[in-house]
């Protein structure tokens, strides 16, 4: 039998073995991963993803009611497709909740241009997808309400439909870095539009007022 001299000592090689197999593995470990944590990734991203811009008589109606309200909001955004391709890996959708549909089919811009004589603009609705029930994309309902995907799903679809053609995404800093600088200039600015909130539906800015 062993003694307790012997027995001390075989339990001291052994705790010292082991600590020395655990030192090996957490180094060869740290050595080989080089996974990127979540508060290390920088992306590109737009800020109200959608936004398509004003139309050119509601355009030119705000210019003269509003200037500052107008350069604030004169705009535009590709399709969520193309900013993705171009390197964009944050988007920004704002959503209006209308589960009976129809609620936002009506803005105000257009009866405001043809109060004002000014020329038609296009439809900003053609197919009717503002009558059908689900969330709605926009910015400010009835005077900044285009948008290049007007319904949630439509712009959640467009995203999926990206991704699973891009199944390949970006996992390391030196891809994030070079997405980054593939993107211009003049799209990241995009970022820092600054974004205008209303608390309800009408003219709460009194955008048309007399």
């Amino acid at each position: 039998m062993l003694s307790n001299r012997s027995l001390l000592f075989c339990v001291i090689a052994l705790y010292v073995g082991v600590r020395s197999l655990a030192a090996d593995s957490a180094a060869n470990s740290a050595a080989t991963n080089d996974s990127v944590k979540m508060n290390q990734i920088q992306v590109i991203g737009t800020h109200n993803s959608y936004h398509a811009g004003l139309a050119p008589s509601e355009a030119k109606l705000l210019l003269e009611k509003n200037p500052q309200l107008y350069h604030a909001l004169e705009y535009r955004h590709r399709p969520l497709d193309q900013q993705l391709g171009a390197g964009v890996r944050q988007i920004e959708l704002d959503i209006f909740a209308d589960s009976e549909g129809g609620r936002y089919a009506h803005p105000s811009g257009p009866d405001n241009v043809a109060a004002a004589n000014l020329p038609k603009d296009p439809e900003f609705d053609p197919e009717g997808l503002m009558k059908k029930p689900g969330f709605k994309v926009m910015h400010v309902q009835d005077f900044d309400y285009r948008s290049t995907c007007q319904q949630l799903i439509a712009c959640l679809k467009i995203v999926r439909a990206w991704s699973r053609a891009n199944a390949r995404l970006y996992s390391s800093r030196d891809e994030a870095s070079r997405t980054a600088a593939s993107v211009s200039r003049d799209r990241s600015r995009e970022i820092y539009r600054r974004d205008l909130r209303c608390a309800r539906c009408g003219d709460p800015l009194g955008v048309f007022a007399q």
